[in-house]
C-alpha cells in the first residue's frame, strides 16, 4: 500500500464526522407571537418608527420543488499526489400542480392583509396599483406566476397574488444561492435599474415606505460538507463527504419583509452581503431596501405532508458509488457521495400545513414590525446628514 493510502486507512477512519445540529421544530399549535424572540431580528429598524402605511409592489411565495446542496474539496499533496472529497444531496418535492401554489399564495396573501390590518397598518397592494403609471415597470419587467429558477440550492417556482408580478428573484450579494445561470439570470433582469426606480416613485407618491414581502417555503433544508485535509507530503490525513437533511416542511431563514423608503438609493449594497464569517450569513439587505424583519433561523414543523413520507431515490448507480467511496478514497484519494429523496406531497395535507406554516411565519414579522413601528427594540434613528459610517451603513459585515 503507497504512503498515501496508509495515511488515510490510519487517520481518516480516526476522525469522526461532524455532529448534526439539534433539530428543532415550531409549534404551529402555539401562538406565533410567543415564538418571536427565537425566530425574528430587525435590521434598520429605526427608519420604520411611526409607519402607519406601506405599499406593497410585490407579495411573493417561492416554492422550492427540489432542495439541495453540494460541496467539494481537493488538496495537493504533493510528489505528483492528489486528494479530493466531493458531496451532493437532493430531495424533490413532487405532486403539486400551479393551482395548488397559487391558491396557497392567495390565502397567504389575503392573511397578510388581514394581520396588517388588525394591527393599524394600511396596506396598497398590488391590485390596488395595477392602475397606477409608477407601478407600470414591475408590470412590463416583472414575472407571471409561476417563473422557474433554479439556484445554486433548489429548483424554486414563484407565485404571486392573482395580476401581481414577482422580480429581483435572488440578490445579486447572496453567494449561497446565485449559480452560474441564476447570477445571469439576475444580472440581466433589469438592467435599466426600472424596478428601483418605480419603487421609490411609489414610496413618495404615497408617503410610505415600499414593502416587499418574500417567503420561501422547501420540503427540508439540505447541507453537504466535504473535505480534504492535507499532512505532511505525499500524505493525506482525512477525506470527508457526508450530508446532512433537516426533514419537515420549513419556511426558510431566506424570508423577509424589505422595506425601501423614498430616500434609498437604486443601487445600494455591501461588498459582503450574502458571504459567511465564520459559518454565519452576513444578512445584508441594502440591495433591496434600507430595513428588513426577518427569519433568522428556519420556521420548520413536523407536521406531515405525505402519506408515504420521505423516500429515498438515490439511483443504482449512485449508491454502488457511495458504498465505494471509502475503497476509493483509501486507493485513489477519490471520496465522493450522491443522494436522492422524494417526497410525493398529500395536495391536502400540503394545503393545510403550508398555509399554516406561512400564515405563523407572516404574523411573526408582522408583529415585530409592529413592535418597530412603536419604537419598541430598535436604536434611535440617524440624524438625516449622517455619513454612511455614522448611520451603520459601513460596508463592513454585520452579525
Amino acid at each position: 500500500m503507497n504512503r498515501p493510502a496508509l495515511a488515510l486507512l490510519c487517520l481518516a477512519l480516526a476522525l469522526p464526522a461532524r455532529a448534526a445540529d439539534e433539530l428543532s421544530y415550531f409549534d404551529l399549535k402555539a401562538a406565533p407571537e410567543a415564538q418571536m424572540a427565537a425566530y425574528v431580528e430587525v435590521d434598520g429598524g429605526a427608519r420604520l418608527k411611526d409607519v402607519r402605511r406601506v405599499v406593497v409592489p410585490q407579495f411573493r411565495v417561492e416554492f422550492q420543488t427540489r432542495a439541495e446542496s453540494s460541496a467539494s474539496d481537493g488538496r495537493y499533496l504533493g510528489g505528483g499526489s492528489h486528494a479530493s472529497a466531493s458531496s451532493s444531496a437532493y430531495v424533490h418535492l413532487k405532486g403539486l400542480d400551479d393551482a395548488l401554489m397559487q391558491k396557497i399564495t392567495d390565502r397567504a396573501y389575503a392573511a397578510f392583509v388581514q394581520d396588517m390590518t388588525a394591527k393599524g397598518i394600511e396596506v396598497i397592494g398590488p391590485d390596488k396599483l395595477a392602475a397606477e403609471p409608477e407601478y407600470e415597470p414591475v408590470l412590463r419587467v416583472g414575472k407571471a406566476s409561476g417563473e422557474t429558477l433554479e439556484t445554486k440550492d433548489s429548483l424554486s417556482r414563484f407565485f404571486a397574488p392573482a395580476g401581481g408580478r414577482v422580480y429581483a428573484l435572488l440578490r445579486r450579494t447572496d453567494k449561497d444561492r446565485q449559480g452560474f445561470g441564476s447570477g445571469l439570470a439576475t444580472g440581466f433582469a433589469d438592467m435599466q435599474k426600472e424596478i428601483p426606480k418605480a419603487e421609490l416613485a411609489l414610496a413618495k407618491k404615497y408617503g410610505a415606505p415600499c414593502l416587499k414581502v418574500l417567503l420561501t417555503v422547501s420540503p427540508a433544508r439540505v447541507r453537504a460538507s466535504a473535505a480534504a485535509a492535507g499532512g505532511l507530503i505525499g500524505a493525506a490525513v482525512s477525506l470527508m463527504s457526508s450530508t446532512e437533511i433537516k426533514p419537515g416542511l420549513t419556511v426558510t431563514e431566506e424570508s423577509r419583509l424589505v422595506f425601501r423608503s423614498a430616500g434609498h438609493s437604486e443601487n445600494d449594497f455591501k461588498m459582503f452581503g450574502g458571504k459567511r464569517f465564520f459559518g454565519k450569513k452576513v444578512r445584508d439587505f441594502t440591495e433591496e431596501g434600507d430595513s428588513a424583519v426577518y427569519l433568522k433561523q428556519d420556521v420548520r414543523v413536523a407536521d406531515a405532508i405525505s402519506a408515504k413520507g420521505m423516500e429515498d431515490t438515490t439511483s443504482g448507480l449512485d449508491k454502488v458509488g457511495n458504498a465505494l467511496a471509502p475503497v476509493l478514497a483509501l486507493t485513489l484519494g477519490v471520496s465522493g457521495k450522491h443522494t436522492e429523496y422524494t417526497i410525493e406531497a398529500d395536495p391536502a395535507l400540503f394545503e393545510r400545513v403550508a398555509g399554516e406554516e406561512l400564515a405563523a411565519a407572516n404574523r411573526m414579522l408582522i408583529a415585530r414590525f409592529r413592535e418597530a413601528s412603536d419604537g419598541i427594540g430598535v436604536e434611535a434613528a440617524p440624524a438625516p446628514a449622517a455619513s454612511a459610517a455614522s448611520s451603520g451603513e459601513s460596508g463592513m459585515p454585520t452579525f
